[in-house]
């Protein structure tokens, strides 16, 4: 029946429960003014994503810099057109995924590093932040947690790269 014993009501059973998407939860703007509140909250003095790190050269592979919150979730949570880096080492995945980035880049380093400022575990807090908001005030019942596992998924597309939280 979908409820769990016991008396009262029951529990629904929520493996089973379906549920109808109520799209005026959502949160929609504007990237350019996402990017800007963003940046104001999350790419700041003292931040991981503001300090950098240095990878030598390593063989034939050339040195780069990537920033600190970037290299640091690579290994957890990023995807580069929905497969995770490969790498014998969590040094090894950040430099495939820098590299992956670059492509999806089109080939531009510059870009490459915008991207990471936001392909980071600070992407999913803003989401879940901006939901959280958007959620109390249309829906002061409901209460919006995290769950499961989520990661950050950089893809090329048609317009260039998108970052997906997922």
């Amino acid at each position: 029946d979908g409820h769990g014993g016991g008396g009262g009501g029951g529990v629904p059973d929520l493996d089973s429960a379906e549920f109808e998407e109520d799209e005026t939860l959502g949160t929609c703007v504007a990237l350019r003014d996402f990017l800007s509140e963003y940046h104001a909250h999350y790419v700041v003095d003292g931040a991981l994503v503001s300090q950098m790190r240095l990878l030598p050269r390593a063989g034939k592979r050339p040195e780069i810099m990537v920033n600190r919150q970037f290299a640091r979730d690579v290994p957890s949570m990023l995807r580069i057109n929905g497969r995770p880096p490969v790498g014998d080492s969590d040094e090894e995945k950040v430099r495939e995924a820098y590299a992956g980035l670059v492509r999806v880049s089109d080939g531009n380093s510059e870009k490459a590093q915008r991207v990471a400022l936001v392909a980071n575990q600070n992407l999913g807090i803003c989401v879940y932040e901006r939901l959280v908001t958007a959620t109390a005030a249309a829906r002061p019942d409901l209460c919006v947690l995290q769950a499961g596992q989520h990661y950050v998924d950089v893809r090329a597309g048609r317009r260039g790269a998108a970052v997906v939280f997922a």
